[in-house]
């Protein structure tokens, strides 16, 4: 045998080999890029209308096959829970309660809403870092873990002496909309709690196109007037109201774009064809 030959034509096939692979990869990357003049094009003619992109806000590039989310109903130590926010004395396997005009509304698997309308406390809630550890002890005190979320978003409202911080689950890079923990707090304490978590399975197998943030910008804002875009961002969102499904059920929430505006209001639009999720 001329292994000489054997290996010369081995080298062509390497070499061709590689050659398309790069025109491979050349070519999906322009079909998934997006360039900057279509982005430049879309924040114009919004512009017209008076809807502005804040200078501070990117928008996302990203236009990759995207799959759905799968969750099911988390478990949850209602004793625990009621010990840390009525005490011990309180600590009953009971749907809701309350005490002292204290109240705990529990909903299917770990979720509740928690109100005090006369917090006794004596608490500094001026140095947010400091508060945001407050709020994760507190809540790792209940045997909730919440390594994997992260604060959003922190809203002040001074009227009332009260800062309100939302944390919500980030999985694989993507924001989890609806595994949110949202907590107001004055320098008494804790005023009210609204938490939502579903355990998280993992991705399905099927991935689907997406719109890029652009085109779902100008689909839902073109004929909008006068706001300000302050961040776009994508994560999953539940489509429809699933409060009160079986514990045994999975849950599906596909990928959404979730744009804030500048007064603090959430629009969030699915990813898939841009409508707004109601």
């Amino acid at each position: 045998m001329d292994w000489s030959r054997v290996k010369n034509i081995l080298i062509v096939v390497f070499i061709i080999l590689n050659i398309f692979l790069l025109v491979y990869l050349y070519i999906s990357h322009e079909e998934s890029a997006i360039s900057k003049e279509s982005v430049a094009a879309v924040i114009e003619i919004l512009g017209k209308n008076n809807v502005i992109i804040d200078r501070d806000c990117e928008i996302p590039t990203y236009k990759k096959n995207t799959p759905m989310l799968v969750f099911k109903n988390n478990d949850i130590d209602k004793k625990k829970i009621i010990e840390k926010l009525l005490g011990k004395d309180y600590a009953t396997e009971e749907k809701d309660k309350e005490e002292n005009e204290n109240r705990i509304i529990f909903g299917e698997g770990l979720a509740f809403t928690y109100h005090n309308p006369n917090p006794s406390d004596d608490i500094d809630i001026n140095k947010i870092k400091n508060m945001e550890k407050y709020l994760r002890d507190f809540f790792s005190g209940m045997g909730i873990n919440m390594s994997q979320f992260i604060l959003d978003r922190h809203i002040e409202q001074p009227e009332n002496d009260m800062d309100t911080y939302i944390f919500i689950e980030k999985y694989k890079n993507y924001l989890v909309y609806d595994n949110r923990i949202s907590v107001s707090i004055t320098p008494g304490g804790i005023a009210s709690i609204e938490l939502n978590i579903r355990k998280i399975k993992g991705f399905t197998k099927k991935a689907s196109p997406i719109m890029p943030a652009h085109q779902v910008l100008l689909k839902n804002f073109y004929k909008k007037k006068d706001i300000t875009i302050k961040c776009v961002d994508l994560g999953y969102k539940g489509f429809e109201n699933e409060y009160g499904e079986q514990e045994t059920k999975e849950i599906f929430h596909g990928p959404a774009w979730r744009i804030i505006t500048s007064d603090g209001t959430e629009v969030f639009l699915k990813a898939y064809d841009g409508e707004e999720i109601m």
